[in-house]
């Protein structure tokens, strides 16, 4: 059986709005907010979990007798898990061969229960898989003599050496780790700025925290993140160990805003995605509140209530609608996509899927996949420039936020791309083994007839 890769992408979303507060009507009556509506309805579910219709899991879109076995092993993981729904696109030398929507983008207790089905275009949050993006577009701006890779971030002379002006400092938090002038981004781009989560905490959860120290309104920006790690201290030297950092790319999302003189988004499509011909409509960055996300945006389950992040929302809160201030991490983790957009940025990007209509060079490739230099030489797997990268070339990149879990996999040998997106983490079993079933089964017979109804040139 010939070995491959697909592009799979199951996910879906789930925002509480904000108000959070009773009004009156014109004639007096008091009514509920979107807010309470949404608040009352989790809680009913937090007491007495309600079913998620596991039994109606279909697909959604047209299909084919060559991909039912995939479809089967992805309906059955839905099933198995009380997932409530999902999308799979897969791609193979460039081309989408095939897409498919799993289950409901609604989630029970949230927004209005419509259970409309999770299609093949409907866009989840991608969580993690956001830094890829924002390191693409970094090499993007490296080609176009914008920046070096080499270049140093907050020493003086660097591209955000204005955050150690002492004008613009926060009494709290002066530097207290000289090494913070030899980050480059590089460093940020490979997860070994000197930062360690494991050792402290992540500080872009921390709101609360960076708020009351800095004593700036809530909820914390990634700015207000980036002054509040100053006056902390780094955990290592920077280039010299690799520790998964979210506040890395929060700082890299503040380069790329610094070197084009533009919005973070506005500047990841011009340098990136329209150039790959993706949609803006099916990619996009993200929102912490229901009523702030697009219709075809799918809903998040995750049944922890939290305290929210915006200090006027009283109540607690379904863990995504408010337990972080997604926009505040557009460089690391709050873009939303649908499956075959992440499919078509890919197309342009991993050379066996552009052949010589890529977008990037073979130096900026080689830099990408190439290994640190604090990794061994016989390291099997490593985190390069926004991809892990293994010893057979593979790419990958995950992502995880309560009520996403996602995934995306270039393998050149094979020239297949897949991803995962699944609009819930409240599991145990991992996604990747039914994935690799349901690929190998369909032996590389995909329908002639499959076309994507998503917004691909």
């Amino acid at each position: 059986m010939k070995f491959f890769v697909a592009v799979l992408i199951i996910a879906a979303a789930c925002i509480v709005g904000a108000e959070g507060h009773p009004h009156a009507d014109s004639e007096g009556h008091h009514v509920r907010t979107k807010q309470q509506w949404v608040l009352e309805r989790h809680r009913e579910r937090a007491h007495h979990k309600m079913p998620r219709s596991a039994d109606v899991i279909q697909a959604n879109d047209d299909t084919f007798g060559e991909t039912a076995c995939f479809d089967d092993h992805i309906i059955n993981f839905l099933k198995t898990n009380n997932i409530p729904g999902g999308a799979a696109a897969v791609m193979k030398d460039g081309n989408i061969v095939y897409a498919q929507g799993y289950g409901s983008r609604d989630v029970p207790g949230i927004g209005d229960d419509e259970n409309r089905p999770a299609e093949q275009c409907t866009t989840f949050r991608i969580a993690s898989i956001s830094k890829s993006v924002t390191a693409l577009s970094i090499l993007r701006m490296v080609e176009a003599d914008l920046l070096s890779l080499d270049d140093k971030v907050f020493a003086p002379g660097g591209i955000l050496d204005y955050y150690q002006d002492p004008e613009n400092l926060y009494d709290c938090c002066p530097v207290v780790d000289n090494r913070i002038n030899d980050i480059t981004i590089t460093h940020l781009l490979q997860h070994s700025g000197g930062w360690d989560r494991r050792i402290t905490v992540d500080y872009t959860y921390k709101s609360d925290m960076v708020v009351d120290k800095l004593g700036v309104e809530a909820p914390a920006t990634c700015e207000d993140i980036i002054y509040f790690m100053l006056g902390e201290p780094l955990q290592h030297t920077p280039g010299t160990e690799f520790a998964y950092s979210n506040i890395g790319y929060c700082i890299l999302g503040e380069i790329i805003k610094e070197v084009t003189g533009m919005d973070y988004e506005d500047a990841v499509r011009q340098y990136l995605l329209d150039p790959a011909g993706v949609s803006h409509n099916e990619m996009y960055v993200g929102a912490t509140l229901l009523e702030d996300q697009p219709e075809n945006e799918s809903e998040y389950y995750e049944p922890q209530m939290v305290e929210s992040v915006f200090p006027d929302v009283t109540e607690p809160v379904p863990r995504p609608y408010g337990g972080w201030y997604h926009e505040a991490r557009f460089g690391q983790g709050a873009w939303v996509a649908s499956a075959p957009q992440l499919l078509q940025m890919m197309s342009k990007t991993a050379p066996s899927q552009c052949n010589d209509d890529c977008l990037f060079s073979d130096e900026s490739i080689d830099a990408l996949t190439g290994k640190p230099s604090y990794t061994s030489d016989d390291a099997l797997k490593w985190y390069g420039l926004g991809f892990n990268i293994n010893n057979y070339g593979n790419w990958w990149h995950d992502g995880s936020l309560p009520g996403t879990t996602s995934i995306i996999i270039h393998q050149p040998n094979t020239g297949y791309v897949f991803a995962l997106l699944l609009n819930s983490r409240d599991f145990d079993e991992r996604p990747s083994p039914t994935l690799w079933d349901a690929l190998k089964c369909v032996e590389d017979d995909w329908p002639e007839e499959f076309e994507t109804t998503c917004e691909i040139p």
